[in-house]
C-alpha cells in the first residue's frame, strides 16, 4: 500500500494510476473538510485510513479493522472504479464527517442511531469531487428555475439517492448553502450537528434555529431562494462569458499580419490566413515575432475563464510554439516540429468544436425549458 503525502491515507490498488489519483484526491478531500468545519480532523500516527481496491467486493464497503482501542476504518472498493466513484467519495465523506463530529465534541453522537443523514453524506461526497460539481450545479439551477424543488427541511426527511443526478444535486446544494453561511465556524457547526442528531436530521429546527438570521420557515425559504437565485445568475453569466470567449478565439484563428505591423512586399498580398498557412512562410524573418504577438492576443482570452477553456487555449498556444520552433530551428529538421504542429492543431480544433457543441447543446436545452408550456 502507498501512503499519501500527509500520511492520512494508505491506498492499495494493482493500477498505479488509481493509486496516484486517489493519493492526491483523498488528501485534498481531508483538507477541504478541515477548512469547511474549522477543525483539525483527528488521526492516529501509523494508522492511516485505508482505501483498498479488491475483486472480493462488488460495492463500496466501510469496515472497521484492528483490535479494541486501536480500531480504524478501511474502505474497500471494486475494480470497476468508474461505476462506484460516487459511492467511494461518499464513503470517504462519511468517515471524515464522523471524525469531524468527534473533533467538534458533539454530545450524543455515539449513542445516536443515525447521527449522519444520507443527504449530508451525499452532499459532502459531491463537494469533494470537483469535477462533478459543474454538472450538479447546472442540474440544480435548472430544477429550481422550473419550480420543481421544495426546501431543505422537506428534503432532509426524504431518501435522496446518490445515483440520481437531481437528488445528488439537491444534496450538493444543501451542503454548499450550509458551507456558505458558516464555513470555518466551529461553534455554528457544533450547534448544527447537535440539532441534527437530536432531531434525527429531519426537523425544521435544524435549519431555522441554527442558520444565522432565520426565525421562521418563511425566512428559511426566502433565504434559500435568494441563494439559489445567485447560483442561477452566476451560472448564466459564466455560460455567456464562455460563449463570448469562444467567439473571440475563433476570430483570432484568422491571422492578419497588418494587425501586428507587418506589411509590404514580403507579406502575402491576401493579408489574412489561418495558422496552418504559416507553414509556407517559415523562411520569412518576421514570422516568429508575429506568431509571438499572436500568442499574446490568444493568451489574454483565458483570463477569468473556466479550466476547460484555459486548457483549450493552451492547446492553440502549444501549436503556435511548435510553428515558432520550426521557423527558428537550425539543428533539428523542421519536419519534426511540423509533425508536432499538425497533431496539436488537429487536436485543438477538435477540442474547440467539442466545446462549442457542448455549449450549444446546453443553450438549446435551456431555451427549451424556458419556452415549454
Amino acid at each position: 500500500a502507498s501512503l499519501t503525502s500527509r500520511r492520512h491515507f494508505s491506498v492499495q490498488s494493482a493500477n498505479p494510476l488509481v493509486v496516484q489519483q486517489l493519493c492526491v484526491w483523498s488528501e485534498e478531500a481531508w483538507l477541504l473538510l478541515e477548512r469547511f468545519f474549522g477543525v483539525k480532523i483527528p488521526s492516529v500516527p501509523g494508522q492511516p485510513l485505508a482505501l483498498l481496491q479488491t475483486r472480493d467486493v462488488e460495492e463500496v464497503q466501510i469496515r472497521m479493522v484492528g483490535r479494541s482501542g486501536a480500531r480504524r476504518e478501511q474502505i474497500l472498493f471494486p475494480e470497476d472504479l468508474r461505476r462506484v466513484y460516487r459511492d467511494l467519495s461518499d464513503a470517504v465523506a462519511e468517515v471524515l464527517l464522523e471524525r469531524v463530529l468527534y473533533s467538534l465534541r458533539v454530545t450524543g453522537a455515539e449513542e445516536a442511531s443515525a447521527p449522519m443523514p444520507r443527504w449530508l453524506i451525499h452532499g459532502m461526497g459531491a463537494n469533494i469531487l470537483p469535477a462533478e460539481l459543474p454538472l450538479l450545479r447546472r442540474t440544480a439551477v435548472t430544477a429550481w428555475e422550473r419550480g420543481d424543488w421544495g426546501f431543505p427541511e422537506t428534503w432532509a426527511r426524504g431518501e435522496l439517492s446518490n445515483q440520481k443526478d437531481e437528488d445528488r444535486a439537491i444534496s450538493a446544494m444543501m451542503v454548499q448553502w450550509l458551507i456558505s453561511t458558516q464555513e470555518g465556524d466551529r461553534l455554528a457547526w457544533r450547534t448544527f450537528f447537535q440539532h441534527l442528531i437530536q432531531e434525527d436530521g429531519a426537523g425544521p429546527d435544524v435549519w431555522v434555529n441554527v442558520l444565522p438570521g432565520l426565525h421562521s420557515l418563511r425566512d428559511l425559504h426566502i433565504a434559500w431562494d435568494l441563494w439559489m437565485s445567485q447560483r442561477s445568475r452566476r451560472l448564466h453569466a459564466e455560460e455567456g462569458f464562455l460563449d463570448r470567449a469562444l467567439r473571440a478565439l475563433r476570430r483570432e484563428l484568422i491571422i492578419c499580419p497588418a494587425l501586428y505591423g507587418y506589411e509590404g512586399t514580403d507579406v502575402p498580398r491576401y493579408g489574412r490566413f489561418a495558422l496552418p498557412d504559416c507553414v509556407e512562410l517559415l523562411d520569412r524573418e518576421w514570422l516568429p515575432e508575429m506568431l509571438r504577438a499572436w500568442m499574446m492576443r490568444v493568451q489574454v482570452l483565458k483570463h477569468g475563464q473556466s479550466a476547460e477553456f484555459v486548457a483549450l487555449n493552451e492547446q492553440f498556444l502549444s501549436a503556435g510554439r511548435s510553428l515558432i520552433h520550426a521557423a527558428e530551428s537550425r539543428r533539428r529538421p523542421r519536419s519534426q516540429f511540423l509533425r508536432t504542429f499538425d497533431r496539436e492543431w488537429a487536436e485543438a480544433l477538435s477540442a474547440l468544436r467539442n466545446l462549442e457543441k457542448q455549449l450549444a447543446t446546453e443553450q438549446a436545452r435551456e431555451e427549451f425549458r424556458r419556452n415549454r408550456p
